[in-house]
């Protein structure tokens, strides 16, 4: 038996004329067995392209819900090859134009040939940009208490360019405060929001606005979490002592 990991897709029409793909990890189990009840190496010869048809069926039912037409333009997220399967689909029914985002440059080489007319990559920071907004959607899987003793918050923000975001010697390792006003909106699951000396516990559809406070995420359910952030730069405002 063979694995062959792939992205699944989930695709949101954002306007009249762009179609975005968001892409979640997936693994897709395939084997071929043949009489003499042996297990063969699905690289080689049929067996291989049989491999790939749930993934391109997968891409085919997303195409065919988003009803792209050739006056679309497509913006895929990720590198892995349903993106890659996609960007062919594109290329095939002739869209106007296909965009792919991803984190890594090498990964975009790779995948432009597909059928990508443009393709989008820089590094994964925190904070909007001055004066901007970004809106991103992000997982929290369940958390593991004894996994949580072991972590460097400061390292992690770190990776996003947000080390001195970090509230040491806090409640959570991930406990940050960032100078923004952030709209968060619960999709899918359930999670607590902490604060200094309390917590907030919010359910798919709950909206909240954070406000430029110490703050950390904890999902301590046993489900994945998904939440649509929208993050808007601002500059805090600290008290002073009138004199």
């Amino acid at each position: 038996m063979s694995l062959l990991s792939s992205l699944t897709n989930r695709v949101f029409v954002a306007s009249a004329s762009l179609v975005v793909v968001a892409l979640g990890l997936a693994i897709y189990r395939v084997g071929v067995t043949v009489a003499a009840q042996a297990e063969t190496d699905l690289r080689v010869g049929l067996a291989e392209a049989a491999s790939l048809v749930e993934p391109l069926a997968c891409c085919f039912n997303a195409w065919k819900d988003a009803e792209v037409t050739p006056e679309d333009r497509v913006l895929v997220l990720g590198t892995g090859p349903i993106a890659a399967l996609f960007l062919m689909l594109s290329r095939a029914y002739g869209v106007r134009q296909a965009i792919v985002v991803g984190r890594r440059a090498s990964r975009l080489g790779e995948i432009a040939p597909y059928g990508a007319t443009e393709t989008v990559d820089g590094p994964f920071v925190l904070h909007p940009p001055k004066g901007g907004v970004v809106c991103r959607v992000v997982e929290f899987e369940p958390e593991d208490p004894e996994v949580l003793k072991t972590l460097d918050g400061m390292a992690a923000f770190a990776e996003m360019g947000a080390a001195h975001a970090i509230v040491e010697n806090a409640r959570h390792p991930f406990m940050h405060r960032t100078d923004s006003v952030d709209y968060a909106i619960i999709l899918r699951g359930e999670i607590t929001m902490l604060l200094d000396d309390s917590e907030v516990h919010l359910k798919a559809g709950d909206v909240l606005v954070q406000r430029g406070t110490n703050h950390a995420w904890s999902n301590r359910g046993t489900e994945t979490c998904l939440i649509a952030f929208v993050l808007v730069d601002a500059v805090a405002k600290h008290d002073k002592s009138s004199g």
